[in-house]
């Protein structure tokens, strides 16, 4: 299951700022009429600054391009099954196949999805990804880089202990780290720009290690085949920080993860699916020693998200009524509710827009006025309860 309020530090002081929690999961359809195989296999997914997704169906040969609802509005037979795509340009895209040895590159003209070109390689590609407009594409054992007209620069990584060992790549914002799913061994290694391996992760939720995707801020996602999972690793590539998605949260078999940061949303593609995972999140920012009013509205947040999962692992469909019942003592979850000056200021029986605070240091005795303590934790951001408990 997602991580929860289970796995978050007693102190809000300790929560990691990076550390991500799915507050809404929904799905959309990415079957079309032409499709010849009866499910989809999506298994890359990339974006452009048009707020257009792009996917590569792996079963239908084909590369799919829908608009910020995920309605289609382009499709693209590719005669060959795509296994990666990523983003070279605002209008462009490159994709890997696994039945030859050749990438292609897709462009959007006129809202359309066109092959610019095609490009053969002495391997086999697999995954693919660009970083300043140059190449690093894996052959299943190797990680190798190139030059946006198929001029090997240098093979960067190999690894021949058998199986497919090195899939899929992604580079850090900053340019420092790549990092690179090892299928066959369960493994998420780090490398140096040289190739230099630098650390090895593994875990129990990370078993057949596929899709892998670094958002802008450097958070580390990656899919878990046969775990059943998408889990958030440290930006050193060395420590599990969330499990955004499991099988209870109805995810089989992940192949591919994508953060789109024109929506900021996180999409998964799972395997042998006509439907998507489409995810939003939000991050537990940690309180700091600044003053005091940043302090504590930072606390508000953090722990008004908490009630928010909690709320969700419920029966009770309402946010607003299940801070009631634990506001009464009637639902008996083991969740506690912290630090009552900061959380219990806001009347969050009545309307979450409204700036309101209780005027004694009991949980009875609220008040439509402000007080000045209460205006520095009192004001949440709206949109923060829209998606509560559905």
């Amino acid at each position: 299951m997602a991580t929860s309020v289970d796995a978050i530090h007693k102190s809000s002081d300790q929560i990691n700022p990076d550390q991500m929690y799915v507050t809404k999961k929904s799905e959309y359809n990415v079957k079309v009429a032409s499709d010849k195989r009866q499910t989809c296999y999506i298994s890359g997914i990339c974006s452009l600054p048009s707020g257009h997704t792009i996917v590569a169906d792996y079963n239908n040969n084909r590369v799919k391009m829908f608009d910020k609802d995920y309605n289609l509005s382009s499709d693209l037979v590719v005669n060959c099954n795509p296994q990666d795509i990523c983003t070279i340009s605002p209008s462009e895209v490159a994709v890997t196949t696994v039945n030859n040895t050749y990438f292609k590159l897709i462009r959007v003209r006129n809202g359309k999805l066109d092959i610019l070109n095609f490009t053969k390689l002495p391997h086999a590609t697999l995954g693919i990804s660009c970083h300043q407009e140059e190449l690093y594409i894996t052959s299943g054992t190797a990680l190798y880089h190139y030059d946006l007209l198929g001029n090997l620069l240098k093979k960067l990584y190999e690894d021949t202990g058998g199986g497919i060992t090195v899939y899929k790549c992604a580079f850090s914002p900053d340019g420092n780290w790549i990092y690179v799913t090892n299928f066959a061994q369960n493994k998420l290694i780090t490398l140096a720009t040289d190739g230099t391996l630098i650390s090895t992760f593994t875990d129990p939720e990370l078993q057949g290690p596929k899709g892998l995707h670094i958002t802008p801020t450097g958070q580390v996602l990656v899919c878990g085949f046969y775990s059943h999972s998408v889990i958030q690793i440290d930006r050193e590539g060395k420590k599990k920080m969330a499990t955004l998605a499991s099988q209870k949260d109805g995810i089989s078999y992940p192949v591919s993860v994508y953060y789109n940061s024109n929506s900021h949303q996180i999409i998964v593609g799972v395997y042998a699916n006509n439907k998507i995972s489409v995810m939003e999140f939000a991050l537990l920012e940690a309180n700091t020693q600044q003053q005091h009013k940043a302090k504590n509205t930072k606390s508000f947040i953090s722990w008004a998200l908490v009630l928010q999962i909690e709320c969700q692992k419920s029966e009770v469909n309402n946010v607003f009524k299940f801070y009631q019942l634990l506001e009464e003592g009637e639902c008996d979850n083991g969740f506690v509710i912290p630090d009552q000056n900061a959380f219990l200021a806001c009347n969050l029986r009545n309307s979450p827009d409204k700036n309101c605070a209780r005027t004694d240091g009991h949980t009875d005795g609220w008040t439509d006025g402000r007080t000045d303590e209460a205006a520095t934790i009192c004001s949440p951001p709206k949109n923060l309860w829209l998606n509560a408990c559905g």
